[in-house]
């Protein structure tokens, strides 16, 4: 599903195409194109994991959440991580397996319930995931100044809330827009068979300036290249940082320092855990996402020119 809004809204910025051009419009034409395989990947594999993690995630909340210290302290972004992961989760199931599984049973009313939700549901899973990649974001520095033990360690903590709170406000005010940017739209000579909607961009988005300056190069820029390369500076820094640091821990061994040595190892050891597995993941699951997002503002045309 969103691969078809991206190519809808893409193409909007393109020279429209003559209506005699157009091949004849199937009011019940159906996406069959590698069903069989999107069915068992999208909907068989994709919603078993998606379901795992709802479960795992409701649980990692509710441990959270039901807990003072926890909500008070830095596991308040791993309780708000879990929160939007729950989001992204049951938006998955909604989206990309309801889609595909609307096409596997060629369903009318399945599709007509599909739309029903999601331009809503689509926009609400953009939010959910810039707001987790700031709350990754500010995590990591949190996590990273401790390493370091910088003086901005305790103005970090002490506004913790207020950061989480701008995390979210990332994501909603520069992802809140697809809700007006989407039109869902129905074909008069379609009216009660499969294809009777079709989503399309809305008109704002034939506006150049908005689309360009705002969907293309603020939106790329601050959610996902920003944010991709913060989080990549800081883990150089921080493994730069642990080199060093593992060398004067022997000297301090030397010197006797064993208590000193113990409570600088579990500090760090808490900090590498966090964002060796948080960050690296992040960044190894966007490298393309990154690579192609720069492609796109850069060269655009390159990416829809078929061969």
């Amino acid at each position: 599903m969103e691969s078809d809004i991206l190519i809808a809204l893409n193409s909007s910025t393109e020279a429209s195409t003559s209506v005699e051009t157009l091949p004849p419009f199937d009011c019940d034409g159906v996406d069959t194109d590698l069903l069989y395989t999107r069915f068992y990947m999208a909907v068989i594999g994709g919603g078993s994991i998606a379901l795992v993690s709802i479960f795992e995630n409701v649980f990692l909340f509710l441990l959270f959440v039901t807990n003072k210290q926890h909500r008070n302290s830095y596991n308040l972004y791993m309780l708000l991580l879990a929160f939007f992961d729950i989001f992204l989760s049951i938006s998955y199931l909604a989206l990309m397996a309801v889609r595909v599984l609307t096409n596997w049973t060629a369903s009318y009313a399945l599709r007509r319930f599909l739309m029903s939700y999601m331009i809503q549901m689509l926009t609400i899973s953009h939010v959910a995931q810039t707001a987790s990649v700031y709350l990754i974001t500010f995590a990591a520095i949190e996590r990273f100044c401790i390493t370091l033990n910088t003086r901005a360690v305790q103005p970090l903590q002490n506004n913790r809330k207020f950061l989480a709170f701008l995390a979210v406000m990332c994501g909603v005010l520069s992802k809140g827009t697809i809700l007006i940017e989407i039109e869902i739209r129905q074909k008069a000579d379609c009216i009660g068979r499969f294809n009777e909607f079709e989503v399309m961009p809305a008109e704002i988005v034939q506006n150049a300036i908005y689309n360009k300056m705002w969907r293309i190069w603020f939106r790329n820029l601050f959610t996902i290249v920003f944010p991709f390369m913060v989080l990549f500076i800081l883990n150089l820094l921080l493994w730069g940082k642990l080199r060093l640091t593992s060398r004067r821990w022997k000297g301090s061994v030397m010197q006797g320092e064993k208590q000193n040595l113990r409570q600088n190892k579990a500090r760090i050891r808490a900090a590498t855990r966090t964002l060796a597995i948080i960050v690296l993941t992040y960044l190894m699951s966007n490298f393309l996402s990154v690579l192609i997002t720069v492609w796109e503002m850069f060269d655009p045309a390159s990416l829809w020119k078929p061969g």
